[in-house]
């Protein structure tokens, strides 16, 4: 993805409160350092009532095109709402130096590379079918775990409702409670390591 930053400063290119400056300059990465690339001027010299102020703010957003990450002093209140309305990744900076916007880059692929792994998690919380026809087998401790948000009707309710299957080989520290009103025949037995192996079929 092309690499671009916007950095609100004040006129003598110093860092500050956002309402403190006075333009919006684009940096964009070009091989190895950071560039500035386009600046659009802002202006809160003049008092502004909340309406006006989210209108300006949002015609700034427009200006800006180039990119979808907001930096500099500080940036809260109304403008800050208005930036993560709109989808931006808003950080608060020290400086302009090219280690600073690089910095700001890694903490954002490293923040979705999170959101992705969390999707794919949630996209494999089904049970799998064994080498058994008809079987399957979900290690729901571990996954739990892993992702402490995936609940087990998250991970087993679409499956035991809509799924056809011979047996359902589950692995967990109990027998989730909403499954008793499932119509379901459970046979269990505990593993070495005190947890749940529950043999799950259908009446």
């Amino acid at each position: 993805m092309e690499q671009t930053i916007a950095v609100y400063t004040k006129a003598d290119d110093s860092l500050d409160e956002f309402f403190k400056c006075n333009k919006i300059d684009i940096y964009k990465k070009e091989e190895s350092s950071w560039t500035k690339v386009n600046t659009i001027p802002m202006d809160f010299s003049k008092e502004m009532e909340a309406f006006s102020m989210r209108k300006y703010v949002s015609e700034i957003i427009e200006a800006i095109k180039d990119s979808k990450i907001i930096a500099g002093g500080s940036l809260t209140g109304l403008p800050y709402q208005v930036f993560n309305n709109k989808g931006f990744d808003i950080f608060d900076i020290c400086d302009l130096q090219n280690a600073t916007f690089d910095g700001v880059m890694e903490d954002i692929l490293q923040n979705e590379s999170i959101i992705t792994s969390k999707s794919e998690l949630v996209k494999n919380t089904q049970p799998v079918e064994t080498d058994i026809c008809g079987h399957y087998y979900l290690d729901l401790v571990s996954l739990m775990k892993a992702s402490p948000d995936i609940s087990s009707k998250k991970a087993l309710m679409n499956f035991i409702q809509n799924k056809s299957f011979e047996e359902l080989t589950l692995i967990c520290s109990h027998i989730p409670p909403w499954m008793e009103n499932m119509n379901l025949n459970i046979r269990q037995k505990k593993d070495k390591n005190g947890n749940i192996i529950a043999l799950i079929s259908k009446y």
